[in-house]
C-alpha cells in the first residue's frame, strides 16, 4: 500500500529561501530534519522481568535495584 502524502505549506523569509533553494530536494530535507528532532526527544524504556519495573533504557537500566527469584529477604 503507498504512502499517502500529506501538503504542509510554511512561509520562508529571503534568507530561509535562499537556503531552501540550495537544497536538491527541500521536502526530504524537511522531513529528515523532522525525524531527527523527534528522535533526539524519545526516550525509549525498558521493563524489567524480575520487578516489572519500567527503566530508561541504556547502560544504567542494568544498575536498577530490585529483588530477583532466589534473592528474596
Amino acid at each position: 500500500m503507498a504512502r499517502k502524502n500529506r501538503t504542509k505549506l510554511l512561509t520562508l523569509d529571503e534568507t530561509t529561501w535562499e537556503l531552501a533553494l540550495k537544497k536538491t530536494n527541500f521536502s526530504a530535507w524537511v522531513r529528515s530534519q523532522l525525524r531527527s528532532e523527534r528522535n533526539k526527544t524519545e526516550v525509549v524504556t525498558r521493563r524489567c522481568t524480575y520487578c516489572y519495573g519500567v527503566f530508561e533504557a541504556g547502560p544504567t537500566f542494568y544498575d536498577h535495584q530490585c529483588i530477583t527469584v532466589g534473592e528474596e529477604e
